[in-house]
Order: structure tokens, then C-alpha cells, then sequence
């Protein structure tokens, strides 16, 4: 990752308000709807994993309806150590997920971006198989479901704080003190 890329990405969380905390990154967004785990589930999620070390961000892109950006934008309105990034470019976004102690998401190429810059990554699985459709990595974890709907928060929210408080892989840790 270029360190130009890295400090734009930098620069736009110091201005959302991220100063240094634990960054998780949240994408409920995905190319068809089927494969989204419901919205309602991602907020629930957001209050259980922010913490006072913690800062979530959630992305959401173009193939996003303009009415899930809307309850995003006033779900962390209202709230401290959120905030949302709407259609930012996809260099920044990998800037971003490179950034992140934690990213969680659909079965959607942001998931696989997350994977290829390094961060781990929660993919979560309903309809499509993961067999077939996951993203690969060292730091991956699939959670699957026949629907995404039965995918529980809490088993979501305990993924995270299994991730989030393991030490940060050497190879990450060696990628950082290179300034990549």
C-alpha cells in the first residue's frame, strides 16, 4: 500500500473524528441484497464492538440504495466514535481497510479488498457458498447462515472481540513499521 494512499486515509479518520482508536470497519453492503445481513443487525452490532478504545466506521458505495446511506448517515449522527464514509473512492477505501484493526461485511469485493490489504476480516455468508465465494486470507473468518437473517448478532459480535483483542499479526506489524 502506498504510504500516500495510507495518509489520505489517515487524514480523513483523524477528521471523522477516529484520533488514534481501534478502527472497525463495517460494510452492509453487497452487490444483491439476499447476500446483506440486515441493517438493523449491523447497528446492534456497532453499539456491542464501540468502545472508549473503539471508533466504527461504515462504508457503503454506489450499489448502495440511497435510502440504506440515509439511516446510516442518522444512525451515527446520533451517536459518539461513528462515523460513515458514502462512495469514497475505492484507492481511499483500501487506504482505509488497511488502516482497520477489524472489517466486517457481506459476501461483496469490499470483503475481498479487506482481505487483499491485510485487515482481518469477518465475511458473513448466507445464500451464496463460501466455499466458492470467500475471501482468502490468514485473517479471514466466514460466519454462515442458510439466511443472512439467522446469522446472530452476538455470534458476530463475539467473532469481533476475538479478533479485536488478539495481538496484531507480525506480518501486519512488519508491513506498518516499513511505512507500507
Amino acid at each position: 500500500m502506498p504510504s500516500a494512499i495510507r495518509q489520505q486515509a489517515k487524514e480523513v479518520l483523524a477528521r471523522s473524528g477516529c484520533n488514534g482508536r481501534v478502527l472497525v470497519v463495517l460494510h452492509p453492503g453487497s452487490g444483491g441484497t439476499s447476500k446483506c445481513w440486515p441493517l438493523e443487525q449491523y447497528f446492534e452490532l456497532a453499539e456491542d464492538v464501540v468502545t472508549g478504545t473503539s471508533f466504527v466506521l461504515f462504508l457503503s458505495g454506489p450499489v448502495e440504495a440511497l435510502m440504506l446511506k440515509e439511516r446510516i448517515d442518522q444512525f451515527v449522527l446520533r451517536r459518539t466514535r461513528m462515523a460513515h464514509a458514502a462512495n469514497a473512492h475505492l484507492v481511499l477505501v483500501a487506504g482505509l481497510l488497511a488502516e482497520s484493526r477489524l472489517y466486517i461485511g457481506n459476501d461483496s469485493g469490499i470483503s475481498h479488498l479487506a482481505s487483499a490489504v491485510g485487515a482481518p476480516v469477518i465475511a458473513l455468508f448466507g445464500p451464496t457458498d463460501p466455499a466458492l465465494w470467500r475471501p482468502w486470507g490468514k485473517t479471514v473468518r466466514i460466519i454462515s447462515a442458510t439466511t443472512m437473517e439467522a446469522i446472530p448478532v452476538h455470534a458476530v459480535t463475539a467473532a469481533a472481540g476475538e479478533i479485536c483483542s488478539q495481538a496484531v499479526p507480525a506480518t501486519v506489524r512488519h508491513l506498518e513499521q516499513a511505512g507500507t
